[in-house]
């Protein structure tokens, strides 16, 4: 995740570049970020996905590995589409994709369907009109992430209560 392009970095990270000691701050993503990532439809969006949903299920946070994962399958179709070496024979990458990222049964015994039908059909529909509007499991994003990293740490650090 911190070797992605500089437009992910900076959605992902508080910075984004490395501080002095030459690190990351890491952090949990929220939605918006999550879907941010997801809009630049990109190879490298799709690997940082998989990624997060990864990380999610190493820390058993059911709602950090699902949103990465329905993300990663709203994507993949535009991904198949303009990497036309990963489209050849895309059903042994799907195949691989749903075993380990969707078909997942999560604590509270929720599952859900990622269809190989659909896929075919969002690339059928890509083939026929490459601006075609695709269906999206994972939601609209609803507000633009900002820019300025201090800014929206100081909105975050206004909208909190204080216990004291």
């Amino acid at each position: 995740m911190e070797t992605s392009p500089k437009p992910i970095r900076r959605i992902l990270f508080f910075n984004s570049v490395p501080d002095i000691m030459g690190r990351f701050c890491h952090t949990l993503p929220e939605r918006d970020q999550t879907l941010a990532i997801r809009n630049q439809y990109s190879l490298d969006a799709l690997i940082v996905l998989l990624c997060l949903a990864r990380k999610g299920e190493m820390l058993e946070d059911d709602p950090q590995h699902h949103l990465p994962s329905a993300c990663a399958f709203d994507i993949l179709p535009r991904v198949l589409y303009t990497h036309w070496p990963l489209r050849y024979r895309w059903e042994h990458l799907f195949a691989c994709l749903d075993r380990i990222y969707w078909q997942r049964v999560y604590l509270d015994g929720s599952c859900y369907m990622y269809p190989i039908k659909k896929m075919r059909a969002h690339l059928m529909m890509l083939d026929a009109d490459p601006a075609a509007k695709l269906p999206q499991k994972s939601g609209k994003r609803l507000r633009v992430i900002c820019d300025d990293p201090l800014r929206l740490a100081e909105e975050r650090i206004l909208r909190a209560i204080s216990v004291t």
